[in-house]
């Protein structure tokens, strides 16, 4: 049977919504499923995701461990994780990579480290509609186990660094956010393993969670959480080609979805959106 999974991160006296968020359910007694913050995991700094234009690495959001039905890419593939770079436009965005080398001495190492960069196979890059990029890293049992993994040190110089910025900021050396631990928690969620529709009738598998403009019973206890499938909660129209298999997620930390948005990403697709209330 499909299944659906909250997420939970760590805070003073048990589990919160987000990292910033008051505890809603204890710790449980097994390992954590992954964590969020700056560090990424395990994976070669040469396959850190970058930016396809400044060339800066994306910050990390978070690595899950996943369950069973959720490993998409293939079996030998645990887990993901989450890459973005904030969330404004990028209008010379193509998806291919346009990196452009810095003039002078002083940015010789920064160069040299972009030089080196890699684009993994492990790796699914997506453009919002924005054109904004994120990147999805698909990750082997040893990487994820490895457990979090800083970015390199900054190369830039440091009196230039606000020469290369993009959106709100948000990259890997300047989005710096303490690791916090995450456990996927049961979603009692009838939507669990089912392709979500945009208005449900009668012959949908789906349960529509506002119908006829009302809250259904049942969908309250699950508003708010950032979560692994079941039931969607777009805040504007649903995007298409979203199949069961996708994370949801509410805005924390250096998330910045427009006040209140949520954000999907489908492990199956190649489906990305997100949009503010």
């Amino acid at each position: 049977m499909a299944s659906a999974w909250n997420l939970g991160f760590e805070v003073e006296g048990g589990l919160a919504k987000d990292p910033g968020g008051k505890a809603e359910v204890p710790v449980p007694e097994h390992a954590p499923s992954g964590w969020a913050g700056t560090d990424g995991p395990n994976i070669p700094w040469e396959n850190w995701p970058r930016h396809k234009v400044l060339g800066l690495p994306l910050m990390h959001l978070v690595t899950l461990f996943l369950p069973e039905e959720y490993r998409r890419k293939g079996p030998e593939y645990v887990g993901v994780a989450f890459f973005a770079a904030g969330g404004e436009s990028d209008p010379e965005a193509t998806g291919e990579s346009q990196w452009e080398l810095q003039d002078g001495p002083a940015w010789e190492a920064f160069n040299a480290d972009l030089t080196a960069a890699v684009e993994s196979e492990q790796t699914s890059y997506r453009l919002d509609v924005l054109g904004g990029p994120w990147a999805l890293v698909w990750l082997t049992q040893e990487q994820i186990e490895a457990g979090p993994t800083p970015p390199h040190a900054d190369p830039r110089p440091e009196a230039a660094r606000g020469e290369i910025e993009y959106g709100d900021g948000e990259n890997a050396w300047d989005s710096v956010s303490p690791t916090t631990r995450i456990w996927l928690l049961p979603r009692e969620d009838p939507n669990a393993g089912v392709e979500p529709v945009e208005y449900a009738g009668d012959e949908d598998e789906y349960e529509d969670p506002y119908p006829d403009g009302d809250e259904a019973p049942w969908a309250g206890a699950l508003f708010g959480w950032s979560h692994l499938g079941g039931t969607v909660f777009n805040v504007q129209a649903l995007p298409e080609g979203l199949s069961p298999w996708y994370l949801e997620f509410e805005e924390f930390g250096h998330l910045n979805l427009g006040d209140a948005g949520t954000l999907q990403v489908d492990l199956e697709t190649d489906v990305l959106d997100w949009a503010c209330g």
